[in-house]
Order: structure tokens, then sequence, then C-alpha cells
């Protein structure tokens, strides 16, 4: 056991840590056999080997390295295979949380990674060879300093709903947590790296701090929060002054009934959503065009509560004017709160 915990503390030096736990993995036969003892004696009560011989471990460990045992949320996982003929000791740490909020400046980029659809991310001559889409992301923006920092081996990044690629998210922002996974330093500098996400000029973070891991589920709930979003809108046929105010008054406090996108049925189940829209301001751009302030349920789809969709949202400002209309322009300018499915 001494051999064991002194290799755990080899292994665990390369990394910032409070605390830890021991598991291990132990063979069947050796459980079952154990399984055999117990009811062939009536033994009721007791350790387990696997149990006794990871809290052994567990001491000697804590007193080579003079941190303690936590069994709630320890900061490193040691797992021992003593009967494995491989590594017999591994070492991971547990994730880091650093949430925001953050702003797109600039519209173009989408908020995850877009690998090329023909090659999956392996490279042709469609994508240029590069296996993506686009060139870059919301996440890999502003995952790459805290990262780079944590000496992390990879990152998740989880946000309260998304905004579509030709949208921009300004505003209070959008609520993210970035989860770091095994990494080496758990103490970052978050101004530090604040400063290199926003002088991409594309993309903004705002309150950075480190969190809990209950910090995903905040911002992943809630889909019901208010969104408000500003949008232009173009006509094929002139728009009466009349036909605008009809626009505001009608979808003031409006239930709106949306089946899937088209546009995004490729990768969303079809289902009807029911969504509110709470209220509608609109102001006269140009004979044929208008500029509207939407406030709504999250997880509505703005673009098609303009044009309808074919019918697929109901009722639609097309739909009520009677008239071709078209959203070329759509900003995020608000979240209200953590969480919730906002789209363009």
């Amino acid at each position: 056991m001494g051999e064991l915990a002194e290799e755990a503390v080899r292994l665990m030096a390369e990394y910032e840590y409070g605390s830890f736990l021991v598991g291990a993995r132990v063979p069947s036969e050796i459980v079952e056999a154990e399984d055999r003892l117990r009811g062939r004696f009536g033994i009721l009560w007791g350790e387990s080997i696997k149990g006794e011989f990871t809290r052994e471990v567990g001491k000697h460990i804590s007193r080579l390295t003079g941190k303690p045992v936590d069994f709630k949320s320890p900061e490193m996982l040691v797992t021992l295979s003593p009967y494995s003929e491989g590594r017999k000791v591994s070492v991971k740490a547990a994730p880091i949380f650093v949430e925001g909020r953050y702003r797109k400046l600039v519209p173009g980029i989408p908020q995850a990674r877009w690998l090329c659809s023909r090659c999956r991310g392996e490279g042709c001559e469609e994508c240029g060879w590069t296996g993506r889409r686009y060139p870059e992301s919301v996440e890999e923006i502003i995952e790459r300093p805290l990262l780079r920092q944590a000496e992390g081996d990879d990152a998740s990044f989880h946000a309260g709903g998304r905004e579509d690629i030709d949208a921009r998210m300004l505003g209070s922002g959008r609520p993210f947590v970035v989860e770091i996974k095994n990494p080496r330093r758990r103490r970052l500098n978050l101004e530090e790296a604040a400063r290199e996400i926003n002088s991409s000029g594309k993309v903004e973070v705002l309150g950075l701090k480190m969190a809990g891991r209950e910090a995903v589920a905040r911002v992943k709930a809630a889909e019901a929060h208010r969104k408000t979003y500003h949008i232009v809108v173009e006509a094929e046929e002139p728009l009466q002054d009349e036909e605008l105010k009809k626009l505001e008054e009608f979808f003031a406090g409006r239930t709106i009934s949306q089946w899937t996108p088209r546009r995004v049925l490729h990768r969303r189940a079809d289902k009807e959503r029911i969504k509110q829209v709470y209220g509608l301001k609109v102001q006269r751009v140009s004979e044929r065009s208008f500029e509207a302030w939407v406030e709504c349920q999250g997880g509505l789809y703005v673009k098609e509560l303009v044009d309808g969709d074919e019918g697929r949202t109901r009722p639609s400002m097309a739909e009520v004017l009677g008239k071709k209309l078209k959203c070329v322009s759509l900003t995020v300018l608000n979240v209200e709160a953590e969480g919730g499915e906002g789209h363009g």
C-alpha cells in the first residue's frame, strides 16, 4: 500500500489541489468471494476489503502530502488498480468551472465549433482541408485563454441558449459556464483571460468568476425567462402606419404556436412549441421596412415569428398583415436571467 500511495503522490505533484479521494478497481471474483464469506459466517456488518484498502492508502497519501481526504467534493481522484498488469495508479483532477456572460459583437460566428458537414472534421476540398465550416466560434474564443491557464485536457461550453450565426448578442450578454477538464492549475487570472477574450473585437465577456458544478444547471435551466430582441424587417409591398400599429396591438400578450422551423429540422425534432410574446414596439425605417423590439419567452424563434415559416409559426407578422415579410437583421439585446433557449 505504501508503494501505491507514493506513486499517487508522485503523479499528483504536477497538479494544484487541496483535497483528494481514493477509489479502487477490484476484480469481480474477489468481491464475489467476499460476499460468499459474509454469507457463510452470517456477517452483516463490517468494512469491505475495497473500503479498508482505499481508506488505508488514503491515510498514507494524506500523511505524505498534508492534504485531507474529501468524500463530497475532492479536487483530485486517485484510482487504484492493484490487480492490473498495467498501470496500477491513475490520477485525475476534478473539473473547474468559470461562469460569466458574453456579448457577440459581430455576426457570422457560431456559438459552438461547426465541423464541415461533408467530412465531419476530417478535412476535404469543400472546407479547404480545415475540417470546419467556420474558422472560429464563440466557445473557442472564450475557452482558449482559460484552458491555457488551467493546463487542462479539454473544455466544455455550457450556455443559456444560443443565437443564430448571423445575429449579434448585445445588452447584458448571454450566461455561460466553461467546464475545464483535468486542470493542472485551479487558480486562474480571470482578469487577464477577460482582457485576451475582449481584445478579439468579436466576443466580449462580463463578470467572469469561479463557480461550482451547479452553475451548469443554472444556465441550462429556466427556458421561460424573457428575452429582448431588436429586428429589422423588410416587406415586398409598402407598409401603412396603421399596419405597424396593428402589429404592436396584436402581439401584446400573444400566444404563439411554433413547429420546429424548417431551417433547423436537420438537427432538431419536429414538434410544436407554445411560446409567449409579451410586447412589441415598432418603428418605421422606410416605405417597406421597419424595426421592432420584441420582448418574448425564451425559446421563441423570432425570424419565424416574422415570416411565418410557411404556416409552421402562427400567428406571424406576415399572417397578420397578409404580406410577405423577411427578417434581415436580428440582435439579442437582453437575456433576463440565467438559462433559457433563445433563438434567432
